[in-house]
């Protein structure tokens, strides 16, 4: 009885112990600054991208190597104190043979968090979500693409 006990809870532990590691793995990135585009005189914004060779698919699909179901990316933006930024995505595509398609089948989702770190500078991260096709001719799109959006800062 006592050898079964123990391997039920080696057994669980282990379990826990590779759930938790998928999770902490999945959640970790290799941050890259790239683009500087400036808003104004006084305000840029300095995009931080998602680590290279990560693939994103649906939620719900097998993994591969290098497949993810979410991709973060951070954007550090400097701005005035009296700003007031209004922050959306827009243009989301996917590209395919060199020829764009627009994601008006809403395949892309975007969840957007804003956090003010002081008077002039915020950070705003971008998660972008696959969703599952629901056609053929929408799984033929995503299949091989590249997909792309764009971030729109406002002030008002």
């Amino acid at each position: 009885m006592r050898r079964i006990l123990v391997s039920f809870f080696v057994f669980l532990g282990a379990t826990l112990f590779t759930f938790f590691g998928y999770q902490l793995w999945q959640t970790q990135a290799n941050h890259e600054f790239s683009d500087v585009i400036q808003l104004h005189e006084s305000s840029t914004i300095q995009i931080v991208s998602a680590s290279k060779g990560e693939r994103l698919v649906p939620e719900g699909v097998v993994l591969a190597e290098g497949d993810v179901t979410e991709l973060y990316y951070t954007y550090l933006v400097h701005n005035e104190s009296e700003d007031h930024l209004d922050i959306y995505v827009a243009d989301a595509m996917f590209t395919k043979n060199n020829i764009d398609y627009f994601d008006e089948d809403n395949l892309l989702d975007f969840a957007i968090s804003v956090n003010p770190l002081d008077d002039t500078h915020t950070t705003v991260t971008v998660i972008v979500r696959l969703n599952m096709p629901k056609t053929q001719q929408q799984y033929q799109l995503i299949q091989g693409s590249e997909a792309s959006f764009q971030l729109y800062v406002e002030r008002s």
